[in-house]
């Protein structure tokens, strides 16, 4: 065959009809049909890539897609297992302030009623009545919508929420900083004086004047103002002072009584119902004002 360039149209066509050209046409046709019945080419080059990838660098966007995904699997594995951890250790809470000691700030704290109810029980009587009023709980718990409690911690203090089965606050309750140190030492008074403590200024009295204004009122109403005075007669030193605070809470009014012993002052913190200590303030006030009054002359 002649390998100079074709001169014309018609040398052209003698040559691509040769019997040279029909060969390596039908072998191309062949390769290629094949190729589209068998995919041999993408199954060579992919044994090919197996068995060079260990030597292959790590590098590329498909690499890097890879890394990226391996990554987010690790850390959402260890999320995963750190929540369910959490979780554990929070079903097996034995006391509240076990729990309370897992709200952090990035991350709430959600147990069922009755966990929080039996870890409630367990605290001494002054202070989980400063959480919550047991009466309150008690109007909670016999509406049958109470089914979960969350925790939540901001600024120090702890927010706590009865939920339903549809995660709807039923109601809220406040912890606060210097309460929350408390139960997580398990104290139930505050070192410190009534003075020092601005919820009780200028309503402080004597212990003994506030107790004979308290036993002149009816039964009823005393519980009402001192629900568990044995607390008080367990509580180490002598009552010396009783503040009363002016801030009404769902119907309960803060008391402070101070107590001295020889480690210090301490406060312990109580409720009482806000009508039954509103008429043992109306004696308070007018025994104050029957010492006040001048003596021997015209009032």
């Amino acid at each position: 065959m002649d390998i100079t360039q074709p001169r014309h149209l018609s040398e052209w066509l003698r040559r691509a009809v040769s019997l040279r050209g029909m060969v390596v046409l039908l072998i191309l046709a062949g390769l290629l049909v094949s190729e589209m019945r068998f995919d041999w080419a993408e199954r060579v080059l992919g044994d090919y890539l197996i068995t060079t990838n260990s030597r292959r660098p790590e590098s590329g966007a498909i690499w890097e897609t890879g890394h990226q995904s391996e990554t987010a699997r690790q850390q959402l594995e260890t999320i995963v297992a750190d929540r369910q951890m959490s979780q554990r250790e929070i079903r097996n809470a034995q006391s509240l302030s076990q729990l309370l000691a897992s709200v952090t700030d990035e991350e709430g704290v959600m147990t069922t009623a009755d966990h929080f109810l039996e870890l409630y029980f367990k605290l001494p009587e002054l202070l989980s009545q400063e959480i919550a009023s047991p009466y309150t709980l008690l109007s909670a718990h016999a509406d049958g919508n109470w089914t979960r409690t969350f925790f939540e911690k901001f600024d120090g203090q702890i927010s706590l929420y009865l939920l339903d089965d549809q995660n709807r606050v039923l109601r809220q309750f406040t912890i606060s900083a210097e309460l929350l140190d408390h139960i997580q030492r398990g104290d139930v008074a505050i070192s410190t004086i009534l003075e020092n403590l601005a919820d009780f200024a200028d309503r402080i009295y004597p212990a003994d004047q506030f107790f004979r204004a308290l036993e002149a009122l009816p039964e009823e109403v005393r519980r009402g103002v001192v629900s568990q005075p044995l607390g008080l007669l367990r509580t180490h030193g002598k009552l010396v002072k009783v503040g009363i605070s002016d801030e009404v809470q769902d119907g309960y009014i803060e008391i402070g009584f101070e107590f001295h012993d020889v480690q210090g002052p301490k406060v312990v913190l109580a409720q009482a119902r806000e009508w039954d200590l509103w008429q043992l303030r109306t004696r308070l006030r007018a025994g104050r004002s029957a010492l006040a009054a001048p003596v021997g002359g015209t009032p």
